[in-house]
């Protein structure tokens, strides 16, 4: 299971930076300006890398099946989201040099491309989230909403103020789930405003917390600092 998961991991960290420079590029198209020559280099090197990891992806899936269908029959919908993924990442490619075609008309083929590329980036990103729960069902935190307590393996972490209302919210968002990685940005607040919230929620915690949030993919993401390794720690703006 840990093979797939790095695995899937590793395509969810490209693809994120992927699918930033492919929406910078359609607005530069529905402006009517070009992507500039180093961000289209950097596009094509970005996607390039995905390519190469989907096709690595694939290639181990094939040379060893075992821990792929076990991981398969584990997690519902893995081989659905990962064949979806790859047809939106192969999409994805088939418009974005076309120098015959108008700006307009790029804009009208890319848009949905991309749309679909995005939702495909979420599932990835949603299918983790649920393997990393489920592997460690037992090392999740609790919000207790009527305490104002953020516990972790019965140990309380922090009381809060009920001046901190962004924070519990985001507290609030992952207790409603069940605590997998990442949720969905509250109420789609700012980037700004999500970066400063999770800084101050951070801030409360006691030293060596067990547990501590950030942004990753632009979602409200915890972690445990003792079990990260160095290709997680990257955090996407």
């Amino acid at each position: 299971m840990d093979r797939v998961l790095d695995a899937l991991k590793t395509l969810s960290d490209d693809s994120a930076r992927v699918l930033r420079l492919a929406k910078r590029w359609l607005r530069c198209l529905d402006s009517g300006t070009d992507l500039s020559q180093s961000n289209k280099r950097m596009y094509f090197t970005f996607y390039g890398e995905l390519a190469d990891r989907l096709f690595a992806f694939r290639n181990k899936w094939w040379v060893s099946p075992e821990a792929f269908e076990e991981a398969d029959r584990k997690t519902v919908g893995l081989k659905d989201a990962v064949d979806y993924f790859e047809e939106a990442v192969f999409d994805l490619m088939k418009y974005v040099d076309m120098h015959t075609l108008k700006s307009y008309q790029l804009v009208e083929i890319f848009t949905p491309t991309i749309k679909k590329f995005g939702k495909a980036v979420g599932l990835l990103g949603e299918l983790i989230d649920h393997m990393e729960a489920e592997e460690r069902p037992d090392e999740r935190p609790i919000w207790d909403q009527e305490t104002r307590r953020l516990f972790f393996g019965g140990t309380p972490l922090r009381e809060f103020s009920g001046r901190a209302k962004a924070q519990m919210e985001i507290l609030a968002a992952f207790q409603r789930r069940g605590w997998p990685r990442s949720v969905p940005n509250p109420t789609r607040w700012s980037q700004k405003k999500l970066s400063d919230t999770l800084e101050h929620l951070n801030a409360g915690l006691p030293e060596g917390s067990p547990i501590r949030f950030e942004i990753r993919n632009r979602r409200p993401t915890w972690f445990s600092p003792a079990r990260r390794s160095p290709r997680t720690s990257k955090t996407s703006p």
